[in-house]
């Protein structure tokens, strides 16, 4: 039977997410590794838990999303069309600021790792693992 269906017109990026999504459900598609580690900053993925020296770090949703591509994705930077394409799902709508707002914050919550998360001005983000 059907799971899921989409009206025309619809764009890629939403049809390449509920593509995913449908195989997520299915049991079928899974990319992610487990645990993702930098030093002692760890995210366990299918939790979404974060902990920083083995303390539980509390982030929204997005915020762990944001984190597990900048850890999937070391010492690269990524503008904010690609970041938000990347980690917010095709049917929400936001504006480059978003992401912004959302590095602040993440950048606050996890300590001394903040200062990984760099920024590339007038284009975007990364996370740094080389000193």
């Amino acid at each position: 039977g059907a799971d899921d269906y989409i009206r025309k017109p619809f764009s890629m990026r939403e049809l390449v997410a509920r593509v995913k999504s449908v195989l997520h459900r299915s049991g079928r598609y899974s990319n992610e590794k487990e645990v993702l580690k930098f030093q002692t900053l760890t995210l366990r993925t299918p939790q979404k838990e974060c902990f920083v020296d083995d303390e539980p770090i509390t982030l929204t949703t997005t915020e762990f999303d944001l984190l597990a591509f900048f850890l999937k994705n070391p010492d690269t930077a990524f503008s904010r069309s690609e970041i938000l394409n990347r980690v917010w799902s095709a049917d929400v709508c936001v504006v480059d600021r978003t992401v912004d707002v959302n590095v602040a914050r993440l950048r606050k919550k996890i300590g001394r790792y903040g200062n990984r998360i760099f920024t590339k001005q007038g284009f975007g983000y990364g996370f740094k693992t080389k000193d």
